[in-house]
């Protein structure tokens, strides 16, 4: 299985600027990839300030992806 790791990306940003910068160009891609797929939807305000939404089947693959935190209380643990 894949190691699960949790980061708090403040302290991450101020301690490790150039960790903190590849782990978001990660997020980046594969959140690029969930929109080429049609698993993300975005919209935007006024200001043009996006609001990202991801759909049921992107919010699991994101998930598996390790995008979005998960629950580690929960049945969310990949391959446990």
């Amino acid at each position: 299985g894949q190691a699960i790791f949790r980061f708090d990306l403040e302290k991450l940003k101020k301690v490790m600027p150039e960790m903190y910068n590849e782990i978001l160009s990660d997020i980046d891609k594969d959140l690029m990839i969930l929109y080429q797929e049609g698993l993300v939807e975005i919209e935007y305000d006024e200001e043009l300030n996006a609001t990202i939404e991801l759909t049921e089947e992107g919010h699991q693959i994101a998930k598996d992806m390790g995008i979005i935190p998960i629950d580690m209380d929960e049945d969310d643990i990949p391959n446990d």
